[in-house]
């Protein structure tokens, strides 16, 4: 998995193993359902892998929200990835602001008040 992708269309076909980024397990998507997370160790960071998946996660929630197709919702998000400057994290976080992903609480410890 790489940090930064050229479009958002390249986040979604990596996740679930389509076109130039097709192999047999189905992405990695396929991957984490066969093999759970095992087959992450050393290969991937866990906080790019859980936003990556939660930014699937907010797109399929877009185009259910909108009653629309997952590619459309893609194409109509696009310019907000872009403007995200082709970053997971940054489009996760308007996703979360907009309501399309929930918003997790935090884990650790606690904070001084």
């Amino acid at each position: 998995m790489v940090m930064k992708h050229k479009c958002l269309q390249d986040v979604w076909d990596k996740w679930y193993g389509l076109d130039s980024f097709h192999d047999i397990y189905r992405g990695i998507g396929g991957r984490e359902k066969q093999f759970g997370t095992y087959w992450r160790k050393g290969v991937v960071s866990n906080h790019h892998f859980s936003r990556t998946k939660r930014c699937i996660n907010g797109i399929t929630q877009f185009a259910k929200k909108n009653k629309m197709k997952e590619s459309e919702a893609i194409a109509i998000l696009e310019d907000s990835f872009k403007e995200s400057k082709s970053s997971v994290y940054n489009l996760l976080k308007k996703l979360m602001s907009s309501g399309h992903v929930k918003t997790k609480a935090s884990r650790g410890k606690k904070k001084k008040s």
